[in-house]
């Protein structure tokens, strides 16, 4: 990678970096080139130069939200060995990253962001995180078309739940909330 490449790239990381604090403490909504150029340090003008438009910006946060979520996961796995206790306990650390930053949620699961670039859109729709998810699922049966089933239960009760809570519609608080998985999940591995 030359000097300019480099260069370019930890600019781009200032711009991503004020975006991503943005979005965690204030919502898209209160988000703007010269909001996030102000912070990154940069005239409003310049965030152009690495990026077409907001939604690209958005893309590459939620690309590093993806990542930080994932790692918060693989923390909270790192000494289980049993299949079925990951399970469990990474979907309690997924579902603890979104009450945590719920205007990330919201940027994921809400926001209509289009134009996607091409070097992430992998990271942003088909995250490694999620992956996690499918590998542990893994160690619990070898038929794909199980594996594919129970992911898309477990995911979408996940979603759902977490949905609920950070459009406060839900009446449970975040504890019950986190009970409420273990024993939910734990349920449909059992009937699996």
């Amino acid at each position: 990678m030359s000097r300019k490449e480099i260069q370019k790239k930890r600019k781009r990381g200032y711009f991503i970096e004020a975006a991503k604090k943005i979005i965690k403490e204030e919502g898209t909504e209160k988000l703007t080139v010269k909001k996030v150029a102000d912070l990154a340090g940069f005239a409003p003008g310049t965030l152009y130069n690495y990026f077409s438009d907001l939604n690209a910006l958005y893309a590459y946060c939620v690309a590093d939200f993806w990542s930080e979520c994932k790692t918060n996961v693989e923390k909270a796995v790192k000494n289980i060995q049993d299949p079925k206790e990951k399970i469990v306990v990474s979907s309690n650390s997924y579902v603890n990253y979104f009450i945590d930053n719920q205007n990330v949620f919201k940027l994921i699961f809400l926001e209509d962001f289009k134009n996607v670039p091409e070097d992430i859109k992998e990271k942003v729709y088909n995250p490694e995180v999620v992956k996690l998810l499918g590998e542990y699922l893994k160690q619990l049966t070898n038929e794909k078309k199980d594996v594919e089933k129970l992911g898309n239960i477990v995911a979408n009760y996940i979603h759902g739940i977490l949905l609920f809570f950070i459009m406060d519609r839900a009446e449970e608080s975040r504890e019950e909330i986190n009970n409420l998985l273990k024993e939910n999940i734990k349920y449909i591995l059992e009937m699996a």
